[in-house]
Parts: C-alpha cells; sequence; structure tokens
C-alpha cells in the first residue's frame, strides 16, 4: 500500500505539473522508481513477543509454531480469495480448537 500511495503521489504531481502527454509519459519513470524503491522500504508490520503461528495446508489440516513476531509471513499480507473468511471469529476457533491439542 505504501508503494501504491507514493505511485499515486508521483503520478498526481506529473498530472499537475505537465501535459497529459507528458505526463503519460513521466509515468514509467514513476513506476520503475517507485517499484527500484521497494526493497529499501522497511516493512511497518512487526507482531512483538511470542506469537503461535497457526496455519492451514491446503489440505484441511491445521498446524502451528511458536516463534517470535520475525516470521516473514507475519511482515507482509498476501492477498486470497480466502483472506477475509480465514480471519472471521469461526474460523479463528476451528483453528485454535484444531491445534489447542498440540498446543506445548
Amino acid at each position: 500500500l505504501l508503494l501504491l500511495s507514493r505511485l499515486m503521489d508521483a503520478v498526481l504531481q506529473l498530472r499537475q505539473n505537465q501535459d497529459e502527454e507528458s505526463a503519460r509519459e513521466g509515468v514509467v519513470d514513476a513506476v520503475k522508481q517507485v517499484v527500484s524503491s521497494a526493497h529499501e522500504t522497511p516493512t511497518d508490520l512487526y507482531v512483538p513477543g511470542k506469537v503461535c503461528y497457526i496455519f492451514a495446508d491446503g489440505e484441511g489440516d491445521y498446524h502451528s509454531a511458536m516463534h517470535d513476531g520475525t516470521l516473514p509471513m507475519l511482515a507482509t499480507i498476501m492477498p486470497s480469495t480466502t483472506l477475509l473468511v480465514d480471519h472471521l471469529a469461526t474460523a479463528y476457533a476451528t483453528a485454535v480448537g484444531a491445534v489447542q491439542p498440540n498446543a506445548h
């Protein structure tokens, strides 16, 4: 979202400061600049403390892992077709219930 915001800001500046044709040409350079800066952008997502990461394996089984908040999958939001459904209260209850017997 941060990169998208930066790109939109760059495009708006181009539109305000240049005619439409010049702005279109500048968009390609703006995209290249924003994309190249992606690796320099630190993540703002960090879960402090000890985390119980619960995940589904795609075959209907849930698994868990205890770790600190530096797990890469906690630092990014991966879009998926089940993103919203996976984070409803019923999904949490199902996942916790499935891994609870394995809790340490």
